[in-house]
């Protein structure tokens, strides 16, 4: 028999809250065996602990559905459209949401008082596992990107017609960013998708949370985005690639965009990794790798990594010149220019949970990751470089900070352009960091501070804020563009040096209330983790 539901119940145990987003689909739901979950509402369908359901089209289905009838968990529906159906139906309970004063509903302490009932049912079924007293709520499928814009699930129990458009997300986003910060939650909240555009909550390694879990984590990523059956008549394509890291990441939106014509991509890469959460991407080693940190990454992947591309496919060519950019154009706009790919863009990028190095998660908060204004031999241009002085000015003012530097340094290859960073309490200046735990700990920060370098639209890709400070010679509007979404906060000289010369001497002052103020504003933006 079972123990009926109360406050405090799961207190001292993991909960895990199943979402319907796409990232879910194919995963092994065995590994939840045991523990204790809350299936939101198709979610009922893999024998959850709870199955909660949140809106009353979906109930009055489930009133015929035989799978829901066989279900012998607690079923639990949050009633908010009819209060005239409260003895409906019998085997399920009914709780009403919470009202405040203006009518708005609050955060509820107690199944008598009800649920929170906000723009989505995830945030209401986070209110009923707090209540039961889970010391540690896991999200699964909490992704809040959709498809060919609109909503997304893992599952197909809901009529076409419910699908909405995509930019619901964006209310539901909203929603946790509020209750994440309003200090009512009692338990740990942790998201298990790192690609989740749902980003107020702390991510956590899915493999160390269900170590049973032993699928790639490119079996329950969202797949290409095209019907299977056009897709099998699609031809493959090859692409030459950029060899530059930071215009590798802006040519993936790209690479994205060509999948919807082509079934696979053959890409001259040095940068695999990259590419790890698109299988349709089969990287090509490129054949002259003159370029330092681009070969040194070439060198340490698995042979297993390259392929090789059969001749005859169509070829598409990167590239892009200073005159686009004194044109108007940015790196992403050029290079959808190259291939005659059109909006919308995906500009975001999965980090693979296996790559956090283990003394990340010890890191005291707020995490800071910065990188060192440099030169490099390969590519010289100090009158792009920012003052090194104002970075150290950012690290003197917040030592509550944990600072990470980054950087490749090498002897007469990338050298410093001022003094050391002092107050920096790990540093990873030498290349110390492969690649792909450089991403890992820049998706994992509260917050970065860089030049113009490869970090401005790795920190767009990955969802970090990130203020920009610009030395001279190239305008942020040359780098940013507004497919990247809103991390990148840029601060320029003023009067700012357009010059576009590798070896002027720019103008680089930056008044320091106006740095601090710019960063502080991106610190609390981060901090709040707000959905612009």
């Amino acid at each position: 028999m079972k123990v009926p539901l109360s406050e405090g119940m799961w207190k001292g145990r993991r909960a895990f809250i199943i979402g319907g987003g796409g990232s879910l689909h194919g995963f092994d739901f065995n590994v939840l065996q045991g523990e204790l979950t809350i299936g939101i509402n198709a979610g009922f369908s893999l024998n959850p602990t709870v199955g909660f359901i949140y809106d009353l089209r979906l109930m009055k289905v489930l009133e015929r559905d035989d799978e829901w009838k066989e279900y012998g968990g607690h079923k639990v529906w949050l009633n908010y459209e009819d209060p005239n159906l409260r003895g409906w139906p019998p085997d399920v309970r009914v709780l009403r949401p919470t009202r405040a004063r203006d009518g708005k509903s609050t955060w509820s302490k107690s199944l008598a008082a009800g649920l929170y009932r906000g723009t989505n049912a995830g945030s209401s079924a986070l209110n009923l596992a707090d209540i039961l007293g889970a010391d540690t709520i896991y999200l699964l499928g909490f992704d809040f990107y959709g498809e060919e814009g609109k909503t997304k699930n893992w599952h197909e129990k809901y009529a076409k017609e419910w699908k909405q458009q995509e930019r619901v997300y964006q209310s539901f986003m909203q929603d946790f960013a509020v209750l994440a910060r309003s200090g009512e939650l009692r338990s740990k909240v942790v998201n298990l998708n790192p690609a989740s555009r749902l980003r107020c909550f702390e991510f956590g390694n899915i493999f160390e949370v269900l170590p049973g879990l032993t699928a790639s984590p490119l079996q329950w990523k969202p797949p290409v985005p095209a019907d299977p059956v056009v897709r099998k008549k699609l031809t493959p394509a090859s692409v030459e690639g950029f060899q530059g890291l930071g215009d590798t990441i802006y040519m993936r939106p790209c690479i994205k965009k060509l999948l919807e014509q082509h079934s696979v991509v053959y890409l001259d890469t040095p940068w695999p990794q990259l590419f790890w959460d698109m299988p349709n991407v089969l990287p090509v080693r490129p054949r002259n790798l003159a370029l330092r940190t681009q070969a040194a990454n070439a060198r340490v992947q698995n042979s297993t990594t390259w392929r090789w591309r059969p001749s005859g496919l169509p070829t598409y060519k990167f590239g892009y010149t200073v005159e686009d950019m004194r044109g108007g154009y940015t790196p992403l706009t050029a290079m959808m220019k190259c291939l005659s790919v059109s909006d919308p863009v995906d500009f975001s990028m999965a980090v693979n949970p296996e790559w956090a190095p283990t003394w990340l998660a010890s890191v005291r908060r707020p995490l800071g990751v910065i990188h060192p204004a440099t030169v490099r031999k390969e590519w010289e241009n100090p009158s792009r470089c920012p003052s090194q002085s104002h970075l150290q000015a950012i690290i003197d003012a917040h030592p509550e900070v944990t600072w990470v530097s980054v950087a490749w340094l090498a002897e007469g290859q990338e050298w410093l352009s001022g003094p050391p960073l002092h107050g920096v309490q790990y540093e990873f200046n030498r290349g110390e960091l492969p690649m792909e735990q450089v991403l890992a700990v820049l998706a994992a920060a509260d917050v970065a501070v860089a030049g113009p370098c490869f970090m401005l639209p790795a920190a767009a890709a990955v969802g970090t804020h990130m203020l920009c400070v610009f030395g001279g010679s190239i305008h942020a509007n040359a780098l940013i563009d507004r497919r990247m979404g809103p991390y990148v906060t840029p601060i320029t000289p003023m009067p700012f040096c357009n010059c576009w010369r590798h070896n002027h001497d720019c103008n680089k002052a930056i008044p320091h209330d106006r740095l601090l103020g710019a960063f502080n504003m991106v610190l609390d933006r981060a901090m709040a983790k707000q959905v612009v």
